[in-house]
């Protein structure tokens, strides 16, 4: 789905405005902040799933294989999504390529912009690791836009604990930011990064601020028993 098809279904069909993305007293509408949450996702890499249908509906909990002592992680961070972002709380999912690592980010990122999107501090920032090591995030990634807007969640894809993402991850942490990182490497391959980023002793990812979670896949018997796919 293109920028304008997406222009279209949010501005172009507001009944709130009109269409024109401003109301009366020329503030900005809710579809227009909603507009500019998407396309900053899709320039950074945000996954067109989510436009899906099939897609947009599954359940992070239910249709996702995640493995069981993990699922409580999921379950308390989207149990007040709205309190874990303002905590600054954050995962790191991992698992082998094709599990579903990026829809379940996608989904989760979704489900923020929905919390977002009613609250006018907060936005989303979506990069994988090709679009960091390409760019100057140091002027890219600010902790407060040109509206007065503050990050309320950074996606990072692909993560390999590369200096260039340490970088801002050290940022976020320290300004409470909520961070979702997706990888295909398991937690104790990353020890040294731990140490640095989170300072932990043990060099586990698991502590106060990050959580893993290990995508073991999606359930497609249960997507599948509901005719979806």
């Amino acid at each position: 789905m293109s920028i304008e098809q997406i222009k279209t279904q949010i501005i172009n069909n507001c009944r709130i405005c009109g269409g024109t993305g401003y109301m009366p007293d020329e503030k900005p509408c809710v579809c227009l902040k909603e507009f500019r949450v998407w396309n900053r996702l899709l320039s950074g890499g945000f996954s067109e799933e989510v436009f899906i249908q099939g897609i947009s509906d599954l359940d992070l909990i239910k249709d996702f294989r995640i493995k069981p002592e993990h699922q409580q992680y999921v379950q308390m961070f989207l149990s007040n999504l709205k309190e874990s972002l303002r905590k600054g709380l954050s995962l790191y999912v991992y698992g082998n390529l094709g599990v579903g690592k990026t829809t379940f980010a996608t989904l989760l990122a979704k489900k923020a912009i929905d919390v977002m999107i009613n609250n006018e501090d907060d936005y989303v920032w979506w990069f994988n690791v090709k679009y960091v090591m390409e760019r100057d995030l140091s002027s890219d990634l600010k902790l407060v836009n040109s509206d007065g807007e503050k990050i309320g969640l950074v996606v990072i894809d692909e993560f390999m604990g590369l200096d260039s993402t340490n970088l801002i991850i050290r940022k976020l942490i320290k300004n409470m930011v909520s961070i979702l990182l997706i990888s295909n490497i398991e937690p104790n391959d990353l020890n040294n990064v731990w140490q640095s980023l989170l300072g932990y002793s043990n060099g586990n990812v698991d502590g106060p601020v990050f959580k893993g979670v290990n995508m073991q896949g999606l359930d497609i018997r249960r997507i599948n028993s509901r005719g979806r796919w």
